[in-house]
């Protein structure tokens, strides 16, 4: 099948991991997937879009400006997209939604559109109005999307939107050989957060190592990999902190040499997923983050196990994290949550979904 894909890519955010698991899959099972990009510009738009520290593929193109919705700064024409089979369309804010609708209409229905919404409100999706409208399907993560985001377009769409979960990067086997040559918190005990998150998102993080220090007299090093700029307040002697955007294959290499993963999370009442979680758990490193939004739908039980452990404030973080750390069996129970997690939405049969999909849709 060949494949157009409007999609940030290789960037620090949920729309380019998106596309990115998508695209690797459907090119190792043999499909033909061109991907449209945005221009890198050195001050972006939106502070989510910072560029990895790698080359481009053959398979990209970077053709557009976020933020521009001009025909005069679209570079692509619509004889160049008549040979398509279907075209995705990751939606988000930033995107040129008129210069893309206008690009497409020219092509009648002979090639049909699809539309990943990843936008967290009805008011971020109304610039991609028309393209709701013409789109074969309109595809969500999860049911709250529906009222949240599509609820005032609701009328235009109801026929057509699919339920997809977000992939999740499927490393598994990966991270159970490497986890069988590390014992947890040998040598040391390893606390890793990773991401450009703003700074105080981390200040949980931060003061819990404080106790750890003070009340537990524990030896471990916190380390912050950060995508923008330092942290002032973790300047202590026990944190390690850099700035670096690698590829996933190396933030892999980081959670499976650590051993808790720290994730730092904003409150938000938008409709929202965190890519990160989709990106780390089959690091099988468990991950303590904060009861936000992102990850309301990722049950615990009554012990307080899930692929997420998700602390309410500072003591319920200090009590989650020291579990982690003392009970062996709290440990074990999280990873088999993870793995459960992880194989329900492994990337491999998300990308067969939209396949299937896009098959149903091609005259």
């Amino acid at each position: 099948m060949k494949i157009a894909v409007f999609s940030r890519w290789n960037a620090t955010c949920g729309v380019s991991l998106h596309a990115e698991i998508l695209v690797r899959e459907w090119i190792r099972n043999g499909h033909d997937v061109t991907v449209f990009a945005p221009i890198i510009r050195e001050n972006e738009v939106d502070w989510h879009h910072k560029k990895l520290d790698v080359e481009d593929e053959d398979y990209v193109k970077r053709v557009f400006i976020e933020g521009e919705d001009d025909l005069r700064f679209f570079k692509v024409k619509p004889d160049e997209l008549r040979d398509f089979d279907v075209i995705l369309i990751e939606s988000y804010p930033f995107l040129p939604h008129r210069a893309i609708y206008e690009t497409l209409s020219k092509l009648g229905e002979n090639v049909p559109s699809f539309l990943v919404v990843h936008e967290g409100s009805s008011d971020e999706l109304e610039k991609g109005l028309n393209l709701l409208k013409i789109a074969k399907s309109v595809i969500v993560f999860d049911f709250r999307f529906i009222g949240d985001v599509l609820g005032r377009f609701y009328s235009l769409v109801k026929r057509k939107i699919e339920i997809i979960p977000y992939p999740a990067y499927d490393r598994i086997k990966d991270a159970e050989k490497a986890k069988r040559k590390k014992r947890f918190g040998d040598p040391i005990l390893v606390l890793f957060s990773y991401g450009r998150q703003p700074k105080k998102e981390y200040y949980d993080y931060i003061r819990v190592t404080e106790l750890l220090k003070k009340d537990y007299n524990l030896e471990f090093e916190y380390r912050i990999m950060r995508s923008n700029g330092l942290i002032e307040e973790a300047n202590k002697p026990w944190i390690k902190q850099w700035r670096e955007r690698p590829p996933f294959e190396k933030i892999f290499n980081y959670l499976v040499n650590s051993d808790i993963h720290l994730l730092p999370k904003g409150r938000t009442n938008k409709a929202v997923v965190s890519s990160t979680v989709y990106q780390s758990l089959s690091s099988l490193t468990p991950t303590i983050a904060p009861m936000t939004k992102h990850f309301e739908l990722i049950p615990e039980d009554d012990q307080g196990v899930g692929a997420v452990i998700k602390y309410r404030n500072i003591i319920d973080l200090e009590h989650r994290l020291i579990r982690i750390i003392e009970e062996e069996w709290y440990r074990n129970a999280i990873v088999e949550a993870m793995k459960r997690f992880v194989r329900e939405r492994r990337h491999q049969l998300i990308a067969e979904k939209y396949i299937d999909l896009f098959e149903k849709n091609i005259k």
